[in-house]
C-alpha cells in the first residue's frame, strides 16, 4: 500500500514539472529544454526588420502568411534596379529604328480628297493640280444629281407659258406651276420634283399618256457635290492646296485610296 502511494505522488510531481516547463515561455521565462526562443529565431531570419507580428484575432485569414512571406520573396535592393533597367535600355535603343520609317518622307504616294466643291471650284482645283511641272494624278468626280425635275422647258416667254398652262388644264391637270425665278428656267412649267430618277421617268410616262407634249426630265445638280482627289507626294499636294486655298473656300478635306 505504501509503494502505491509513493508511485502516485511521484507521478503527480512529474506532471507538475512538465506543466511548469511548458508554461515558462508564456510567462517570459526561458525554458532550459525548448532551446532558442521566438526572438532568437526572428533575429536569425534574412530580413528580420521586415517581419511583422500580427494578431490572428484582428486580421483576416491568410494575412499573417502574406506579411511574413512578402519580405522573403522580395529581392535585396541591389538586384531590383538591374532587373528594371535592362529592358528599359533595350527599348530606348530600339526606338529610333522603329520610328525612323514613319517620320522620314519615303516619297510614297498619298491620296487627299477635297469634297463639297461646286463645279467651278472643282475645275479650278483640278486645273491647278495639272499645272506645269506637276506630277500629281488628278481624279475628278462630278456632283451627283440631288433630284430629278419633270418640266416643260420655257418657250416663248410668259405668253408661251400661259398658253401651255391653259393646254394642261384642258387635259385635266392642275398640279403644276410656272417658274418665276430670274434664271435660265424662268417661265418653264414644273410638273414634279423627285429624288429618284425612276420616279421622275414614271411621272413623265403618265403625263405623256394623258396627252402632255414637250415634257422632259432634267437632273438637278447638287450645288456642292463635286469632289477632286489628288494623288502624289505630300509636299506637292500641300503646295497645290495652299495655292488654291482661295478657290476652294468651304471645301472639306477627306481621305482616299491611291490605287
Amino acid at each position: 500500500m505504501t509503494t502505491l502511494r509513493i508511485t502516485f505522488y511521484l507521478l503527480v510531481a512529474i506532471n507538475l514539472v512538465c506543466v511548469a516547463v511548458i508554461a515558462m515561455p508564456s510567462l517570459g521565462l526561458e525554458s532550459p529544454f525548448l532551446g532558442a526562443t521566438e526572438p532568437e529565431r526572428v533575429a536569425s531570419q534574412v530580413f528580420p526588420e521586415k517581419l511583422h507580428v500580427l494578431s490572428s484575432s484582428t486580421e483576416p485569414p491568410g494575412t499573417i502568411g502574406a506579411e511574413v512571406s512578402a519580405p522573403l520573396l522580395e529581392p535585396a535592393q541591389e538586384s531590383a534596379p538591374v532587373a528594371e533597367s535592362a529592358p528599359a535600355a533595350a527599348t530606348s535603343s530600339a526606338a529610333p529604328e522603329t520610328s525612323a520609317p514613319v517620320v522620314a518622307d519615303s516619297g510614297a504616294s498619298l491620296c487627299v480628297a477635297f469634297k463639297n466643291l461646286n463645279s467651278t471650284q472643282a475645275q479650278a482645283l483640278a486645273q491647278r493640280a495639272r499645272g506645269a511641272g506637276s506630277q500629281l494624278t488628278v481624279r475628278e468626280e462630278a456632283a451627283a444629281p440631288s433630284s430629278y425635275w419633270v418640266n416643260i422647258p420655257p418657250q416663248g416667254g410668259k405668253p408661251g407659258a400661259d398658253r401651255r398652262a391653259a393646254e394642261l388644264k384642258q387635259l385635266g391637270l392642275d398640279d403644276f406651276f410656272i417658274v418665276q425665278d430670274a434664271n435660265e428656267n424662268r417661265f418653264a412649267i414644273s410638273l414634279g420634283l423627285f429624288r429618284a430618277e425612276s420616279l421622275a421617268q414614271r411621272q413623265l410616262e403618265t403625263l405623256q399618256k394623258k396627252g402632255v407634249k414637250g415634257a422632259t426630265v432634267t437632273a438637278r445638280e447638287n450645288a456642292n457635290g463635286a469632289r477632286v482627289e489628288l494623288i502624289g507626294v505630300s509636299a506637292q499636294i500641300e503646295r497645290v492646296a495652299r495655292d488654291a486655298s482661295a478657290d476652294i473656300a468651304g471645301a472639306v478635306r477627306d481621305t482616299c485610296t491611291p490605287g
